[in-house]
């Protein structure tokens, strides 16, 4: 694993690279035969703005695995650097997608100037800001962000199209703890016990 690599980030970094080597041939399937993967488990390289560039087309993806289903958040996010990388090259007229893999299915996005726009517009209309920095969710060693002050892309659900069942891949120690409202009682349930 990459020195580099904060020792609390390897689980992400290594659930990224699984989702990866489990979705290729579908990325292949899908996008072209061409499709090469540009990170791989040999160098380590988690910091690359692209997961697949196709060898003849030119054409890129880039695989974003969430440890959360689908319908859990209003929108989901990649690093903006990835939206700039994705602007030059479709200024050079390549296709670009970012794939979304969440524990109950694969979505996709594909990144036009025409797309970023209406996402950016469906930000606005809900109060936030399509570009931002990210929170942080202190949740002590199971999550904690690469760098805190990288700016993001937050694109709204709606705009994800479904591709495919295939469920990301989430170790047991980056599963969401299940939500226990009311101190862990269960609402609606009665706990009184009557002698």
């Amino acid at each position: 694993m990459n020195p580099s690599i904060k020792p609390e980030n390897i689980p992400l970094v290594r659930m990224g690279q699984i989702n990866e080597e489990r979705i290729t041939p579908f990325i292949k399937d899908k996008y072209g035969e061409d499709m090469e993967i540009i990170t791989d488990c040999s160098n380590d390289s988690h910091y690359e703005t692209i997961d697949y560039r196709g060898k003849i087309t030119g054409n890129v993806v880039e695989v974003k695995s969430r440890s959360y289903r689908y319908s859990d958040w209003i929108d989901t996010m990649v690093g903006f650097n990835k939206v700039e990388e994705y602007r030059k090259l479709v200024a050079q007229g390549k296709r670009c997608w970012f794939v979304f893999m969440f524990i109950d299915g694969t979505y996709e996005w594909e990144f036009t100037e025409e797309n970023y726009r209406l996402n950016y517009e469906a930000e606005k209309k809900i109060g936030q800001v399509a570009v931002r920095r990210a929170i942080t969710y202190k949740q002590g060693p199971r999550y904690t962000s690469f760098n805190p002050d990288k700016l993001h892309l937050y694109i709204m659900r709606t705009f994800l199209t479904f591709i495919s069942f295939i469920e990301a891949y989430v170790p047991e120690d980056l599963k969401p703890k299940p939500y226990k409202p009311y101190g862990g009682l269960l609402k609606g349930v009665c706990y009184l016990k009557v002698k």
